[in-house]
């Protein structure tokens, strides 16, 4: 009985939230959905409020708002700035603030768990098959051409949570001509150097995960989420996604968050990262290193090639990541700032972060 109560747990597909534009619209808000595709063939969907509280009770105010693309981190969703999770509310704080706010949800999550030719669910290993980087340079770039050419504005501004600042970083480093369309960006606790990793533990989750990775391949496991489990697996197959999804589940309720899905390899990538106190491209092991980078270990992220104005946002007491990093990627980032937030990120620390971005 308590292994099956657990199962229930951890594998039901939790549908909650998924309706976003129904839960905006309760608060006052109104809300569009947009679909587009990465370079790569992934459906992918935005949710944007055009209009703060006060327009929409009199009609929309007919003028230009500057675009902001509000980014989740690795395990979240739009829904993480509405009405989940640690930031919930955000895009409303924004938008009341005078921004056009667009809500970007990155390949394998709820609402963009799709593809043009290939299943989540019967090709699994390949749909999944995805870390930082085909997020940054597929996703990530696919949203920001997308909103340019939607609201004809010259650059957009973004807010990234957490792996949200990642991929900004990571598209700027790898297609630097992407700096240009950003007018600044704002990275809340961005994970990156990971020298001063400040958790004991999570570095020993970290060792865990990569073994762990080797045994899902065995079993075909490619995705972390609230999955259904088939009536056919076998109960060996069980037994690793009961390992796996307990070790996502444990690191998302450190942060305050509820797994919404990615792939099991970007939660391996950042181990990689952990473990080697690196900042770099997901590392294939010696012999396919030199094959795809020309050297024994994965190419680091060269910082210097973000030219955006960037704020840096960190706490004290954030267990991801250590004020020492953050403050060392801001030296490294040509145009950057880190600021200290006191405590956890709250709605008036939000609406400070706003009016900084009018400013």
């Amino acid at each position: 009985m308590r292994v099956a109560i657990l199962l229930c747990l951890l594998f039901i597909r939790n549908g909650e939230g998924l309706d976003l534009v129904q839960d905006t619209e309760a608060s006052g808000y109104s809300m569009q959905v947009h679909q587009l595709h990465s370079e790569d063939g992934y459906i992918l969907i935005m949710h944007r409020i055009p209009y703060g509280k006060d327009e929409t009770k009199t009609g929309p105010v007919v003028r230009q708002k500057p675009p902001v693309l509000l980014m989740h981190g690795i395990m979240g969703s739009s829904a993480d700035f509405v009405n989940q999770g640690p930031k919930s509310k955000f895009a409303f704080v924004v938008a009341d603030a005078g921004f056009d706010v667009w809500l970007g949800n990155a390949r394998g999550n709820p609402y963009s768990r799709a593809h043009s030719i290939l299943d989540p669910d019967n090709s699994s290993a390949d749909f999944f098959n995805f870390s930082w980087e085909e997020v940054a340079i597929y996703d990530v770039r696919a949203m920001v051409d997308y909103i340019l050419g939607a609201t004809s504005s010259p650059q957009i501004r973004y807010i990234g949570d957490a792996e949200g600042g990642t991929w900004f970083l990571i598209l700027n480093i790898l297609k630097p001509e992407y700096n240009k369309k950003f007018q600044m960006a704002q990275l809340l606790d961005p994970v990156g150097y990971t020298k001063y990793f400040p958790s004991e533990e999570l570095k020993l989750v970290a060792d865990m995960i990569e073994p762990l990775y080797t045994y899902a391949q065995e079993l075909g496991i490619a995705e972390i989420s609230s999955l259904n489990i088939q009536e056919n697996v076998t109960e060996i197959r069980v037994t690793g996604q009961v390992a796996l999804q307990s070790i996502v589940s444990y690191i998302a309720s450190l942060g305050g968050y509820r797994s919404m899905g990615t792939s099991l390899k970007q939660l391996v990538h950042l181990a990689q990262n952990i473990r080697d106190q690196s900042f770099r491209s997901w590392n294939y092991g010696e012999k396919i290193n030199k094959q795809i980078y020309g050297a024994k270990s994965p190419a680091r992220y060269d910082l210097s090639q973000v030219t955006v104005y960037t704020v840096l946002y960190y706490r004290k007491n954030n267990i991801f990541v250590h004020e020492n990093d953050v403050k060392e990627m801001a030296l490294n980032i040509k145009n950057a700032i880190a600021i200290e937030i006191n405590g956890t990120y709250s709605e008036i620390d939000f609406v400070d972060i706003a009016r900084t971005t009018i400013e």
